[in-house]
């Protein structure tokens, strides 16, 4: 899991602090998932709200999904946006869970397309969260 902890905030005007999460969400685009906390070292400001975002990324990093309800969910995941090509998709499972990872059966695995990866990783986090942790997947035949 990961947060990213923006030291110096006391050197900050209150407006900024949108500015910048908009900056660091598009330069940091591949820890969209990692919550984001201003602090201050001198002042000790915000750190009290690191061990809150620490807890819930335990909690996330220890859980795993049930494999009937993940395929359940995949299922309509598929159906929401067909697959490429021939593709086919045989099932998911959470092989696990610190960091989440999943396997997904599948007939052409070298040609998931990155948007479609993409895909259907947001479309875990959004029904799982996984708060704070980053999510692999791996096809396999």
């Amino acid at each position: 899991g990961a947060i990213i902890a923006i030291n110096k905030s006391d050197l900050l005007p209150p407006e900024k602090f949108h500015e910048i999460k908009n900056i660091l969400s598009e330069r940091l685009k591949f820890l969209d998932w990692a919550p984001l906390v201003f602090i201050s070292a001198l002042t000790g400001n915000g750190i009290s709200k690191i061990f809150p975002e620490i807890e819930k990324i335990i909690k996330w990093q220890g859980y795993k999904a049930k494999t009937n309800n993940l395929n359940n969910f995949f299922k309509q995941v598929i159906n929401k946006r067909t697959p490429p090509n021939k593709m086919k998709f045989k099932y998911i499972a959470q092989v696990a869970p610190k960091p989440p990872t999943f396997v997904i059966k599948t007939n052409y695995p070298d040609e998931v397309q990155a948007s479609y990866k993409r895909y259907i990783v947001n479309s875990i986090r959004k029904k799982y969260l996984f708060y704070g942790n980053p999510i692999f997947i791996t096809f396999k035949k």
